[in-house]
């Protein structure tokens, strides 16, 4: 497999990272929407007008565990389409596709249901009434397993951005719980505007990619965007040659400890956490001592300077 290669941002990028900005403006919506909104029926209206600007569905659903029954239901069906689900209805645990999402705990995505072979007895129903693709996120905060939310489509092999749809899930889940649990309803709200302040804080770094075109511009741009919300000390911006397989470091910001760093210092990629972090795909952290198995000489620096 290639080396990952991060390049400057060019403007090819401004498509995705639009729409991109698009969905966390939208998120932030539905944030703001949960925090003025008690009642779930007006909740649930609310966001199915917001999220159409964003992603394609024809239903969205909202099925909550009732805990004294031990039995999924159906609270409140947002749609379109001429519909007589029976909002209230019991819905077994065992053998359903919401029972299946709040025990296990993932997601469901069927793709058509005229080709799902689980679940035969929803899937006919849904025949019945010309869905053809669904998906189904667990509803959960931090306390408990609320529910299950779920949004579909009369067209297969139509369900994307399920990412997005997760995270409105997990908004929705506080949201829930809220309403279920009132007298917990200023420890949510700060959960809420914890999560309302990070996206707030994405939506900035997203709109730096979008409108930075030079490096040194957008590193302090992401620097200063990212000093509202996480507590840091030291940023670095490290790119991979693919020529000559070195680790090029761009940009460093360290207050307080000017001249530290030289101009697009060249390092081994074997000898610094960020050759690792790219070798690996994935994202490393390094705590105390654990940095001195790198011998680079820019990681022995900062660790002599606290890092």
């Amino acid at each position: 497999m290639p080396d990952p290669v991060i390049t400057a941002p060019e403007t090819g990028l401004s498509a995705p990272a639009e729409h991109s900005r698009r969905q966390l403006e939208a998120l932030l919506e539905v944030s703001e929407a949960i925090a003025q909104q008690r009642d779930l029926r007006a909740l649930f209206h609310d966001l199915a007008t917001r999220l159409h600007s964003v992603v394609e569905f024809d239903f969205l659903t909202l099925i909550l565990h009732d805990p004294v029954r031990n039995v999924m239901r159906l609270h409140i069906l947002e749609t379109d389409h001429p519909t007589d689900a029976p909002i209230g209805k019991d819905l077994p645990l065992e053998g359903h596709p919401s029972g299946w999402v709040w025990q296990k705990q993932e997601a469901l995505v069927v793709s058509d249901t005229h080709e799902e072979t689980r679940f035969p007895e929803y899937m006919a129903v849904l025949r019945e009434k010309g869905v053809r693709a669904f998906a189904l996120m667990p509803l959960t905060t931090a306390q408990r397993r609320v529910g299950a939310m779920g949004f579909g489509r009369m067209v297969p092999d139509a369900i994307l951005e399920l990412q997005f749809m997760q995270r409105v899930a997990s908004q929705v889940a506080v949201a829930v719980d809220n309403a279920l649990n009132v007298e917990s309803s200023q420890a949510y709200q700060k959960q809420l505007a914890t999560e309302r302040d990070r996206l707030r804080v994405l939506l900035d770094l997203n709109n730096v990619l979008v409108t930075s075109r030079e490096l040194p511009e957008l590193f302090r741009g992401i620097v200063s965007t990212l000093q509202r919300v996480i507590r840091h000390d030291y940023t670095s911006l490290a790119l991979l040659d693919p020529m000559t397989g070195l680790l090029k470091i761009y940009a460093l910001d360290f207050p307080g400890h000017q001249g530290f760093f030289k101009a697009e210092t060249v390092v081994p990629r074997d000898a610094s956490p960020a050759g690792r972090a790219i070798a690996e795909g994935k994202t490393l952290v390094a705590r105390g001592a654990e940095l001195d198995i790198y011998p680079s000489e820019i990681v022995r620096q900062l660790r002599a300077e606290g890092i």
